[in-house]
């Protein structure tokens, strides 16, 4: 699968009246409606996989504005497995202080799922 994001698009005018012809030659109208499922992991250090996965749908609509889309962030078990566990159940994040490994006070976090 290749994302290109409206940006890459108006840089690439070409590539976007490609995009325009594919979805006409596959008989897919801009009303007709597709489900666009988008499930990325984190961009360390830079986006939680829920921003990927919004800056990829931004992207998409800009192509696809009548699709239906629906955003699964997803984890491998690193950093940002907790955010992706808290959108994707509709939970929430618990900040705490908690004893370092030194003893002194740090903060930690740890997530709820919708469910609690």
């Amino acid at each position: 699968m290749f994302i290109f994001t409206n940006t890459a698009l108006k840089r690439a005018p070409k590539l976007a009246s490609i995009c325009r012809a594919c979805r006409h030659e596959q008989n897919r109208p801009e009303t007709s409606a597709m489900k666009i499922v988008i499930a990325p992991d984190s961009y360390k250090e830079s986006l939680s996989a829920l921003e990927v996965a919004q800056a990829v749908e931004a992207g998409f609509r800009q192509v696809f504005p009548a699709a239906d889309y629906v955003l699964v962030p997803v984890a491998d078990g690193g950093e940002g497995t907790v955010d992706a566990m808290v959108a994707a159940t509709g939970g929430r994040k618990e900040v705490v202080t908690v004893a370092g490994p030194l003893g002194e006070p740090v903060e930690a976090f740890y997530g709820l799922t919708g469910e609690g």
